[in-house]
């Protein structure tokens, strides 16, 4: 029987709620109170989540109301990072505590089962789902449906049809397989448009559900050391994880679940040292006590009062890890590797303890905190596809207001599916019934994402008109057009003579070339401009792209790009060996971190300009026999070139018409720095030429991704291929230049 307080003036939902819980077999008794209506709601939703925690025999477990507060801390510190990251560095670290609060509960429910002194050895794994199911269904449909008809008038058919890719992935919790298939990495500007991307978590948790009860049931039965097998489990996953931070490959650590399973496993661990391992404790906590008993406070204390301390000092220890993690983490950096050790030991010295710590009993009990933690999960399943969505509106960072009014929406929204949605599905009768039909809603969810995938986005989505001109640049892909190298990587069908087997390159016709274009990506949007031209002007150029992150010698690039300065090094020996090249290409690359090159054989020098220059000198004295055309790099749009389309509604703010002034580029001050740097260089070499490529799309107050009615980039910083098309017409000219003076000096 549950005692709720209540007044005149909130009759109705008392009337409401114990209508609700009688359903559900709630005994409810209604005293009145001086206290506050909010204080009485915060109360009645409090123990109407009670209701549903169970123990394998029946009982009604404690409920670990700090539990709940945790999880508000989890939801706040994601929610506000994904609304404000600039406020909020590190507060992407909720998800990971979010994956020990999971491990803990959850392997809780299982021990249950395991060592229920009624039935002990037996985990029943289909009840076990049909609690996942009821739990994790309701609130998941209906925001995939949601997001897809918030979709179908915001999306453009490309958009759309990633979409319907992310709504498969998420119906069958395989979302963060596809987004590392796809190589985004979780913290890049891209990532912003994809209204699913957060679905990722809940991924990596269904797929340890999977395989954990399964684990469990298997050293029970073999009658293993659970604390030893459950040490090892982590122990592999986590050097998982250490190995694809340490090989450049930290979107794998970052999705792949067997990186992210020690986690989890972590609150198994403490789960079992709690609960199920009493000798455990009682044998290390007397030990340790007496210690600091006898030895420190010289038994000056009651040991009652030391144990007070001890579990005190241990939880503010946690809650100080996870804010130092909130607040000092950055996006970028090596995550999650050993960094996310902070909030995992922070969850866990935090649960450990117990509800009775101060920390956690006047902090994480508040009834605030409760109702939040209670919320958690609808909430973190409704504000990112709003904030997405209001991103893509804006084809840029909303402003503050529209983010304000999106994270209130799901707050809204979150309340709604707690009461409304997640209740009459997740309590009550007919388990077997309700888990039934939502996995069918959910499959039939999955089959509608499908659909919209093989239709392209439902490309006519938009007015015809509209539909046609924005499928013809969304087949302008970087697959399908300018990203050659990308194209032919997996199999390389066409390998340049002398070129490294390990390295793909390519030419625009068989024979000999007289141009080599060297760069990253940014060569590669070139080239498909380029060798049509060079095929008409009885041209041949070889396309050594993504070679690097960088076009100049001995730049080494920590991160992802470590090694790519050996494939520089390799492209500039090739392009010193073929006499027939006369004519030299370097496609540079600025990025928005100024410090993001080192020299290679001068890692003691910091200063960027001083690191160009070097790099600079360098490159033109190995290419002292050839003719260099640099490309200073293009500015980068403020926003996403998909703005420039017009859409059902829109937040659009400065880039109506598809132009900027080139003060607003994200990369305006580092690119100045550099180019500078360039030309100071540049001056003192007689066969080097300079090619402001951003002079093709500016002039000397605006820049503009729109020529008439074609749309010249693919996203914020490449030329798909009318763009290529139309840049390449007037690099050429100076390539044809520059082959003139060749023959005037002969």
């Amino acid at each position: 029987m549950f005692k709720i307080y209540g007044s005149k003036d909130w009759g109705r939902i008392i009337l409401k709620f114990t209508a609700q819980c009688q359903n559900y077999g709630t005994i409810i008794k209604v005293c009145n109170s001086s206290k506050s209506i909010s204080f009485h709601l915060m109360e009645i939703i409090i123990m109407y989540s009670i209701n549903d925690i169970k123990l394998g025999g029946g009982k009604t477990n404690s409920y670990r109301a700090d539990i709940d507060g945790l999880r508000a801390i989890a939801c706040i510190s994601v929610v506000l990072f994904h609304a404000f990251p600039e406020l909020l560095n590190g507060g992407f670290i909720g998800v990971d505590i979010f994956f020990v609060i999971s491990g803990y509960l959850i392997s809780s429910i299982l021990y249950r089962n395991l060592f229920n002194p009624d039935s002990p050895g037996r985990v029943n794994i289909i009840d076990f789902y049909i609690r996942r199911v009821r739990r994790i269904f309701p609130a998941l449909i209906a925001v995939i449906l949601t997001t897809l008809i918030l979709g179908w008038f915001v999306l453009l058919p490309d958009e759309y049809k990633l979409l319907g890719k992310h709504v498969v992935g998420g119906s069958v919790y395989i979302n963060n397989i596809m987004l590392y298939r796809e190589s985004g990495e979780y913290f890049n500007v891209a990532s912003n448009a994809k209204p699913l991307l957060h679905l990722w978590s809940l991924g990596v948790e269904e797929q340890f559900y999977l395989i954990f009860p399964v684990f469990l049931y298997v050293i029970y039965r073999l009658n293993l050391n659970f604390v030893l097998s459950l040490t090892v489990f982590t122990v592999i996953s986590f050097c998982l994880n250490l190995n694809g931070i340490y090989n450049n490959h930290q979107s794998a650590s970052f999705y792949l679940p067997w990186c992210r399973f020690w986690e989890l496993s972590s609150g198994a661990i403490l789960a079992y040292l709690v609960d199920y391992n009493k000798d455990f404790w009682n044998s290390i906590l007397p030990k340790i006590k007496n210690f600091i008993y006898a030895e420190i406070f010289r038994k000056s204390i009651k040991i009652r009062t030391l144990s007070t301390l001890f579990e005190n000092l241990i939880s503010f220890t946690g809650f100080f890890l996870i804010i130092l993690g909130i607040t000092s983490i950055k996006n970028g950096q090596n995550f999650p590797g050993s960094l996310a050790l902070i909030p995992v030991s922070g969850a866990i010295l935090i649960i450990g303890p117990g509800k009775k710590a101060f920390i956690n009993r006047k902090v994480l009990s508040h009834p605030v905190m409760i109702f939040l933690g209670l919320i958690s999960y609808p909430l973190y399943l409704w504000h990112w596809p709003l904030l997405s969505m209001a991103y893509i509106c804006a084809g840029q960072q909303p402003e503050a207001w529209i983010k304000i009014c999106a994270v209130l929406t799901a707050v809204f929204l979150s309340v709604l599916t707690y009461f409304y949605i997640e209740p009459p599905l997740r309590y009550g009768k007919y388990p077997k019934v309700k888990a039934t039909v939502l996995f069918f809603t959910l499959f039939v969810t999955g089959g509608i994402g499908l659909t919209v995938f093989f239709t392209d986005g439902l490309k006519y989505n938009l007015n015809s008109k509209e539909s046609e001109l924005i499928y013809k640049t969304v087949k302008y892909k970087m697959r399908d057009s300018w990203n050659i190298y990308d194209q032919y990587v997996d199999n390389c069908k066409e390998t340049l003579s002398g070129w490294p087997n390990n390295t793909c390159g390519f030419q625009s016709k068989a024979g000999m070339n007289d141009i080599a274009l060297i760069g990253s990506s940014h060569a590669g949007h070139l080239f498909y401009g380029l060798q049509d031209l060079a095929k008409r002007k009885n041209h041949s150029i070889a396309l050594l792209s993504e070679v690097s992150q960088s076009c100049f010698y001995d730049l080494y690039t920590p991160g992802s790009f470590s090694s790519y300065y050996i494939r520089t090094s390799e492209a500039y020996s090739y392009v010193q060996k073929q006499d027939n090249i006369k004519v030299v290409l370097l496609a540079d690359v600025v990025t928005e971190s100024v410090d993001f090159y080192k020299l290679v054989n001068h890692p003691e020098i910091k200063d960027p300009a001083s690191i160009y220059e070097i790099a600079v000198k360098k490159s033109l004295d190995l290419l002292k026999d050839k003719k260099v055309i640099i490309i200073l790099d293009l500015y980068r749009l403020p926003f996403e070139v998909s703005s420039c389309y017009e859409r059902r509604i829109s937040f659009k703010m400065q880039n109506n018409n598809c132009k900027f002034s080139p003060k607003t580029s994200p990369i305006f001050k580092n690119r100045e720095l550099i180019n500078n740097a360039i030309k100071n260089v540049a001056k003192n070499y007689s066969n080097v030429k300079l090619f402001d490529l951003s002079e093709v799309f500016c002039n000397y107050k605006e820049c503009t991704a729109k020529i008439g009615d074609n749309i010249l980039f693919f996203d914020n910083h490449h030329l798909n291929i009318e763009g290529s098309k139309y840049a390449s017409t007037f690099i050429f000219n100076m390539i044809e230049k520059t082959f003139d003076e060749i023959k005037s000096s002969r």
